[in-house]
């Protein structure tokens, strides 16, 4: 019981020494986010163009690279985010070379609204962030506006890898566009909300989602053409639709702000008469313009 409690209190001083990044007040220049959700964020708040399709290898939005190399770069301040909560162990050994951490919740897209202001003091982009702040701001409610009288929930899973048969979970930061459309994920996980998890066969027929969704092309294939998938309604309807990822997953992979795109996408996929009067195309053009710098 006292090892058990010692436990506790070490972990605990350990995550106090850890300050949200709005509690951060020097300015930096040298900046880098532990995952790929963070820099993808930090990467639009710099106003540059982003790539037409980004890639796992690209490090402007990898994983950090070792504690080393981040010394030997200079590096001031890294943003401490990953969806599994690890980042305590990181945050101790970049205290020993001096690098500063803070750390910023993106798990939900609305957390990405004060995440904004937050880190655009930090580096002095408050202009920058104030506009992308007040962007997703107005999108979550009009969003939220339009799926308010939704009444017909629709049940939805996201599959994942060749066969389909890993998903997230409900409440998970990877599925969030679910819930921004008011739709219901089948995966239903309580306590192991933030995790990824594998199911079989006979799970899925027994879950029988209405919509899926998937971001594997191989298996989105194979979904209308192996019999064993032929049982399921979504597939007997032609529910079954392709995640776009160009140039990022609109849904996760990594979670990121691209959630407002997917909400749109999905949504006049499963909800056609509440997002009838969505221009999908007027939207991404504005999207593109105010996130990805794009004209």
């Amino acid at each position: 019981m006292r090892i058990v409690l010692i436990l506790v209190i070490f972990c605990f001083y350990g995550f106090a020494n850890i300050i949200n990044c709005s509690e951060y007040k020097k300015s930096v220049n040298n900046i880098i986010g532990q995952s790929p959700s963070v820099n993808i964020f930090l990467y639009s708040l710099y106003e540059t163009k982003f790539p037409e399709k980004i890639s796992k290898k690209d490090k402007r939005f990898s994983k950090i690279p070792s504690v080393e190399v981040l010394a030997k770069r200079n590096i001031e301040l890294v943003l401490l985010y990953n969806s599994q909560g690890n980042f305590e162990n990181l945050a101790q050994k970049l205290e020993k070379v001096n690098i500063d951490t803070c750390y910023l919740n993106l798990h939900s897209i609305y957390n990405y609204i004060d995440a904004y202001k937050s880190v655009g003091e930090i580096i002095s982009k408050q202009k920058r962030a104030e506009e992308i702040s007040l962007y997703i701001q107005k999108e979550l409610k009009i969003l939220k506006r339009i799926t308010k009288n939704i009444k017909d929930v629709q049940t939805i899973y996201y599959a994942k890898g060749d066969k389909g048969l890993v998903s997230s979970c409900d409440k998970s930061a990877h599925t969030e566009v679910f819930e921004l459309i008011k739709a219901k994920n089948v995966v239903k996980c309580g306590a192991l909300e933030k995790k990824r998890v594998t199911l079989s066969l006979e799970n899925l027929l027994l879950l029988n989602p209405e919509v899926i969704v998937t971001d594997n092309k191989k298996f989105y294939k194979d979904i209308f053409i192996n019999r064993k998938y032929s049982f399921l309604q979504a597939v007997k309807n032609k529910k079954v639709y392709l995640v776009p990822k160009k140039p990022l997953n609109y849904i996760d992979s990594p979670p990121s702000f691209f959630k407002i795109l997917g909400s749109y996408w999905l949504g006049k996929k499963v909800y056609k008469k509440e997002f009838e009067k969505i221009d999908f195309k007027k939207k991404k053009k504005e999207f593109e313009k105010i996130l990805l710098n794009k004209e």
